[in-house]
Formats: structure tokens, sequence, C-alpha cells
């Protein structure tokens, strides 16, 4: 995800660095160092105006949309070899703490 956000300039090449430098997203790795926090944080903080699943789209100004994702309203499509399918996913959005439900998987 984070090759990806780099990729297309929506996160810098420092912070695309200190993530691939410093996380371990191994289902081995029990926790993170801060610096990987850090720049996850920082990842998902210059992303959090656009949608990551179609980022060339429009912002939405609808008034009756939710400023938060409802519970099962987003998901991730992802291929079955994916680098970043089962644990890996979940441990990202879950370890920090950005999406309050667990991502679907689709095959």
């Amino acid at each position: 995800m984070f090759d990806y956000l780099e990729s297309h300039a929506l996160i810098s090449d420092d912070t695309g660095y200190q993530i691939r430098k410093s996380c371990d997203f191994s289902p081995e790795a029990v926790k993170q160092p801060s610096q990987c926090t850090k720049a996850v944080e920082e990842a998902f903080k210059n992303t959090n105006f656009f949608d990551l699943y179609n980022i060339y789209a429009p912002n939405c100004f609808n008034q009756s949309v939710t400023a938060k994702p409802k519970p099962g309203s987003q998901c991730m499509l992802m291929s079955p070899n994916s680098p970043m399918t089962g644990s890996s996913a979940t441990r990202i959005s879950v370890e920090f703490g950005k999406i309050d439900h667990p991502p679907c998987f689709r095959f």
C-alpha cells in the first residue's frame, strides 16, 4: 500500500523511505518501532483528504455523507497473491487505528 502511495506522489519520498526502512509487516512482527509508527501516521495524515481507492475521483460534497466511514462501507479489494492479504492488511488497519472495521477480501 505504501509503495503505491509513494509511486503516485501521495506521500513524500522521505516518508516512503522511512516506512520501508523501519517497518516490519511480517506476520512475526509483534510491535513496530517508533520511527515506523511516526512514518505511517505521517502517511495517513497526508492521505486523509481523498479516496484511497479512487485517487482521481473528485471529493464528495454531498451533505448526507458522514465524515467518518460507516463500518462495512469501504472494502479493500486484493488479489490472493498480494503480499498485503490477510493478516498484514488487517494489522496495518488495527495497529495504527486508522480503520475501525476489518477490511473485507474478495477474490
